[in-house]
Order: structure tokens, then C-alpha cells, then sequence
């Protein structure tokens, strides 16, 4: 693995560059030789999918009567 600094310097780059270029950040991701020695692209896509994050809010809006 990474130490916390090395993963954030990874990330910040891309995510800068992401911006500055207006390329998809997965993308930009998914081509870093130095990232993708440590996740698979499968595994970074994996990330970006908002499935995974939205699966339960139906119940939060059935919850709070939405």
C-alpha cells in the first residue's frame, strides 16, 4: 500500500489536472502508471460508481416520509 501522503499527492494531481483540462477524473486516473500499481482499473471504477453510495436512500426518503 501507500502511506496517507503518497496516495494524497496521487490523488491531488489528478484531481487538479481533471480540473484544469476538464477530462474525467477517472480517466486521468486509470492512465497513472503510479496509480494503477495499486488498484486495478476495475477496482477504480469501481469507486466511481454511485450505486453503491445511493443504495440504501430510498429507505432514508421513505424514512423521513418522502
Amino acid at each position: 500500500g501507500l502511506v496517507r501522503e503518497e496516495a494524497y499527492k496521487l490523488v491531488q494531481g489528478n484531481a487538479m489536472r481533471a480540473w484544469q483540462e476538464r477530462t474525467p477524473f477517472l480517466d486521468l486516473l486509470c492512465e497513472d502508471e503510479d496509480v494503477v500499481r495499486h488498484l486495478s482499473r476495475d477496482e477504480l471504477a469501481s469507486l466511481f460508481d454511485y450505486g453503491f453510495y445511493l443504495k440504501h436512500v430510498d429507505d432514508s426518503f421513505r424514512r423521513i416520509g418522502l
